[in-house]
């Protein structure tokens, strides 16, 4: 209930955050090169946040289903499988390793998607700066 109540908060943060960028953009004329900047850094902070979540829901199901195997282990002997019980846990490792990849690659596709748009924003700078002294 804890991590729920966090995530909730975190989520109306980041919607509080796009609301004000959007009214700096569209209000007081922020220039519109912070744009791209601001709506991946919101873009990349809702992903995190259905990613968190997801990890939280998924990690709680295993766990319980783990928990609930090893209970089972215990009650009746006969039925213990250590190699599916851990099993369990594994998954829950390999879900975690998936989460974190995950957020790399959005991390990086965001990162790159920032320094072409800077990119082409200088070189278009160059070029009329270049073309300049044809027009005068």
């Amino acid at each position: 209930m804890r991590s729920f109540l966090i995530l909730v908060i975190i989520f109306v943060a980041y919607i509080f955050l796009f609301i004000t960028h959007m009214c700096c953009v569209f209000y007081f004329s922020v220039p519109q090169l912070i744009y791209p900047f601001f709506f991946c850094m919101f873009l990349l902070c809702f992903l995190l946040f259905f990613m968190l979540l997801f990890f939280f829901t998924l990690n709680l199901f295993t766990f319980k289903m783990f928990v609930l195997f090893r209970l089972m282990c215990f009650s009746r002997k006969n039925f213990c499988n250590f190699e599916i019980s851990y099993a369990f846990f594994y998954i829950l490792i390999l879900h975690g390793f998936f989460v974190v990849v995950v957020v790399v690659v959005v991390v990086v596709v965001v990162v790159i998607y920032l320094f072409i748009y800077f990119f082409i924003k200088i070189l278009m700078l160059l070029l009329f700066l270049l073309m300049l002294p044809l027009y005068s």
